[in-house]
């Protein structure tokens, strides 16, 4: 006696040969064959018979589940556009992009260095201290100094607070740091690491020894602060009471020193938002720490910014420290993922916005939305049966579900070229050269220019625009709480959730489940912020009055509620 899955397959090949020739359609056909356990009788146990194998597999063969097969599939689409070679036609954003991938995988001209260019740039902000011992001139340099040195450098500065802009405001808050070392056998690897790098660089051992203990405590007692900070709020304050605060620097100097080439001139009664209760435990932790042990700190903290683009040994010492602080599966010594993170970190929706334009076409988005409109209708009509829901309830939530808009893959007419050139953040930067030292300097004195600019954007780039657009831009669906905007994008279309080339129930059984289930996230509790008061108001009575009548229920019974309202019972 032939299997049910014989059968099915034998009938659909009478029906639709020319279909099951397709490569797509024949690959859907084969997961769900995969998935089936044709052991069972669907008439007793349908559920059984279309997905055992799959649950009974899936635990015994410790597979990934098909869902994230694909997003492995996309990110490696998505690294292949950073990695490829330059083709010529690239935008400036993915030239950038690729640029710095390709600089970063030359560790021939890193280790070629031998970390020269490092110890010259150390030696423009003053010196290291461990380095040059008692020749370093501690009388010449202030801690203010060195970190206005460092901006201008493009070295990372902000170790002891963060300066910000936003809206028009000034913040200057506290540094975001956290406590990472705990354990006393990580910290001991920690200063190890410390000692090991300042001789690598050329300190005593014994110098390096008894200073990087005492970085290493100041280190502890800033994490301290800022753990405590991170408990508190910013408040309003100026200039002024700043120096009160903090007396140590000379606020309206560094501050316009650091916004100059932005043309923001703050002066002494200007607001600024200030951790003020961080900044005055700063005052007070620098004023009991040598010089010496904070300028050893900062240059310290740029050393490890640094160090994955250092030559070895430093470079390979870091690597090995980093895979010793993380579980086994999150370790790595393969340079090309180190190289696709960093450029996917400083290019922030470069490669993935190609991505988009890559794997979107007119015809498919067309056909997504169709069964969004499809899915949508019948939400709709479901929501309208349902006798549990009051009637003016009812209405809002159809209103709701009819106003959601639906980005589908992406489409450059969808888009402002100017907004997303701004969002992707490569407006006018050039790199003047292939040295990936140079390289991530020139990228760090660009992006604290530009966080300065934010009022150059339109007010379509605002928070709840930055969240669309980074959805738009990603490898799966959303729904945006703020904005009613269902977001399927480029990665999501693909392989297993959608294809062109198979039956459209196989595209609604797939895609349309996913449809609705982000189509529900806009009835959550947090799902309100889009709506008016009123709406607010009336649908968040659905939960505590409608819902009132199953509050008693098991999760169970709830289930069997819906499963009756949708089945007409």
């Amino acid at each position: 006696m032939p299997r049910f899955p014989d059968i099915w397959l034998s009938q659909v090949k009478l029906r639709t040969r020319r279909t099951l020739l397709n490569t797509n359609c024949l690959s859907a056909s084969f997961e769900i064959m995969a998935s089936m356990d044709p052991t069972q009788n669907p008439c007793q146990d349908f559920y059984q018979f279309t997905c055992g194998k799959f649950m009974n597999d899936a635990y015994k063969n410790n597979k990934p589940s098909p869902y994230l097969t694909q997003i492995l599939r996309n990110v490696d689409r998505l690294n292949a556009i950073i990695s490829e070679e330059i083709r010529g036609d690239e935008n400036d954003a993915l030239l950038l992009q690729k640029r710095f991938y390709q600089a970063c995988m030359n560790v021939t001209d890193i280790d070629d260095d031998a970390n020269m260019q490092i110890k010259d740039l150390l030696e423009q902000i003053g010196g290291w201290p461990i380095l040059k011992g008692q020749n370093w001139p501690e009388t010449e340099i202030t801690l203010m100094d060195l970190l206005l040195k460092c901006k201008n450098l493009g070295l990372p500065f902000q170790w002891l607070f963060e300066i910000k802009y936003f809206v028009g405001d000034l913040y200057v808050l506290n540094p975001k740091i956290t406590k990472q070392y705990n354990e006393s056998f990580k910290e001991s690897a920690y200063q190890s690491l410390m000692v090991e790098t300042a001789v690598n660089l050329g300190a005593s051992r014994l110098r390096a020894f008894h200073e990087m203990q005492a970085v290493l405590d100041f280190e502890k007692q800033l994490e301290e602060l800022v753990s405590k900070a991170n408990k508190l709020f910013a408040t309003n304050t100026n200039m002024d009471k700043l120096h009160n605060i903090f007396p140590k620097f000379s606020w309206s100097h560094f501050i316009n020193n650091l916004t100059e080439d932005v043309n923001i001139t703050m002066m002494e009664n200007d607001t600024i938002i200030a951790s003020e209760a961080y900044l005055l435990d700063l005052n007070l932790l620098l004023a009991a720490t040598q010089k010496r042990v904070q300028i050893n700190y900062v240059v310290w903290k740029i050393i490890q910014e640094f160090s994955v683009h250092m030559a070895s040994p430093v470079r390979e010492n870091f690597a090995n420290f980093t895979n010793f602080m993380l579980p086994e599966k999150d370790q790595t010594n393969s340079r090309f993922k180190i190289c696709i993170k960093d450029a996917r970190a400083r290019f922030p929706h470069v490669a993935e916005l190609e991505f988009a334009a890559l794997y979107s076409d007119e015809e498919k988005s067309r056909n997504v939305k169709e069964i969004i409109r499809n899915v949508k209708n019948q939400f709709i009509s479901r929501l309208e049966a349902a006798y549990w829901i009051d009637e003016e309830t009812k209405k809002l939530a159809v209103n709701k579900v009819e106003h959601i808009v639906e980005i589908v893959g992406y489409h450059k007419l969808d888009f402002d070229q100017e907004i997303l050139e701004k969002f992707i953040g490569t407006t006018d930067l050039e790199f003047t050269s292939d040295n990936i030292i140079d390289m991530v300097r020139e990228k760090n004195i660009y992006d604290f220019r530009q966080k300065f600019l934010v009022d150059d954007l339109p007010v379509l780039l605002d928070e709840l625009s930055s969240v669309i657009f980074k959805q738009v831009f990603g490898i799966s669906a959303a729904y945006s709480e703020h904005t009613n905007v269902i977001v399927f994008t480029a990665g999501t279309l693909q392989d297993t959730l959608y294809s062109e080339d198979r039956p459209k129930y196989l595209n609604y059984g797939a895609l349309g489940s996913i449809i609705g289930h982000e189509i529900a996230h806009g009835f959550t509790k947090n799902a309100f912020a889009h709506d008016s008061e009123e709406e607010q108001l009336i649908i968040k009575g659905w939960f505590n009055e409608s819902l009132h009548e199953i509050s008693k229920l098991t999760f169970l019974n709830t289930t069997e509620l819906w499963t009756n309202d949708l089945s007409g019972k």
